[in-house]
């Protein structure tokens, strides 16, 4: 079984940036990109996206949740805005070092 991934897989930071709660494999950068905002699962174990999903299913408050800390996330760490912050400070401080 392949278990590799995208690095930054869109279907994630897409539906994290609507605000919809996420349960993904852990392959890539899910971890880092879910972080506290999502339910990450061991890949190739369908029984524990099942579990996952039901368990999210059953609690509403944790689904709003993760749904507000997904989009805030993908605002604050994932944007245009935010992207082009960051390879501006890495210019600079390749820039400063010269």
């Amino acid at each position: 079984m392949d278990l590799l991934g995208e690095a930054f897989p869109n279907a994630v930071g897409e539906a994290m940036a609507c605000g919809v709660p996420v349960v993904a494999t852990d392959v890539g950068d899910v971890s880092r990109i879910i972080e506290g905002a999502g339910i990450t699962v061991t890949p190739g174990d369908p029984d524990g996206i099942a579990r996952a999903w039901t368990e999210l299913l059953a609690d509403p408050d944790r689904r709003e949740m993760y749904g507000k800390q997904g989009r805030e996330k993908v605002i604050r760490e994932f944007s245009i805005k935010a992207a082009s912050q960051s390879y501006s400070s890495l210019y600079y401080d390749l820039l400063s070092a010269t």
